[in-house]
This record gives C-alpha cells, structure tokens and sequence, in this order.
C-alpha cells in the first residue's frame, strides 16, 4: 500500500497547533484510512508511536504498538488523559519528527485514557510502563506540545549536542566511503 501522507519533521509549525476532534462524519480519509495510512508510516519507520499532526492532519488521534506486529496496533482518537500515576519514570524518547534527538525525561508510570476506537466506540483503559509513556507522548502532540518543550531544559541541550556529535560522526564515514 502506498500513503498519500508523509511524515512532518521539526520545524513543522503544524507540530506545535493544538489539534480539532476527529469528526467520523467529516469529509476526508476515513478513520480506517487513516489508520491503515499511519500504520504504513509508522512501519516504514520503525517506531512505536505516531500522531495525526505528524502527518499532517490536524486532528486528535494518533496510533501506537509494535510495527512488527501489525495486530497490535491500537488507534485512539479523541483521546483524554483522565488520570495520572504517582509513580514516575526516567526514559530516553525519541519521535519520528526529531530525527536522532533522544532526552532523558521523567513521566507518570501509568494513566488512565478515554477515547473512542476506529469504531466510534468510547473506550476506558488504563496503560503501563512503556505504553503508558507513549500514549503520554503522542497526546502531548495532540496539544500542540513536542518532547523537546515538554522535557527539562538541561536534558534538552545534551541531547542536542550528542545529536550533532551524531551527525558529524556520520558525516565524516559518509566522506570516507565516498573517497575509497
């Protein structure tokens, strides 16, 4: 299957709008298409979360599972954090709009999400550990919000240094490979 969508990196003003309700009446992709699209994405990337606004859509929804696993692929739309853990943990993230960026941020272990499924249908569940930390993350898209606003400055900046260091270490095997 080929997308119609792209994936949107940073700059991306559209990353920063908080985004409308998905609207099951509205002309456009349908909500099965619009999974079915997201997920391909999602796969050709190799990631575990993508929302709406990365690709271009302004709207509240987003999907997330293991891309090895197209069965375990879960959309949410119109979602709502209703309830935060206590607990926290510290995890690096990426994000499939930050290419090579990773920070080391704190989040809530656990939440508890309404939303409706592909369906229309409202759904309550409550999420752990690494699931909850990408529902967190994807959401936070969802308010126009990115890792990188929502993290601690000093885990910000060193992240971005080891990214460029990243970057110019792989330039400089680009330019030997391109030499011999």
């Amino acid at each position: 299957m080929s997308t119609s969508l792209e994936l949107i990196t940073e700059p991306n003003p559209i990353l920063h709008k908080e985004c409308e309700p998905y609207q099951w009446t509205e002309e456009g992709l349908s909500a099965t298409d619009l999974v079915d699209e997201m997920t391909e994405i999602l796969v050709q990337n190799n990631g575990v979360g993508l929302a709406a606004p990365q690709v271009g859509i302004d709207k509240q929804m987003f999907i997330m599972g293991n891309p090895e696993d197209r069965n375990s692929i879960i959309a949410l739309f119109n979602p709502k954090i209703v309830n935060y853990s206590q607990n926290k943990t510290m995890m690096k993230e990426g994000c499939l709009s930050f290419p090579l960026l990773y920070i080391k941020m704190w989040r809530p272990a656990e939440v508890r999400v309404r939303y409706r499924n592909v369906l229309g249908e409202t759904v309550t569940e409550v999420f752990k550990g690494l699931s909850a930390r990408i529902v967190q993350h994807e959401y936070d898209h969802l308010l126009g919000k990115t890792f990188d606003e929502v993290a601690k400055k000093l885990h910000v900046t060193q992240a971005k240094k080891k990214r460029e260091l990243y970057r110019r270490q792989l330039n400089r095997q680009i330019k030997r490979m391109n030499i011999r």
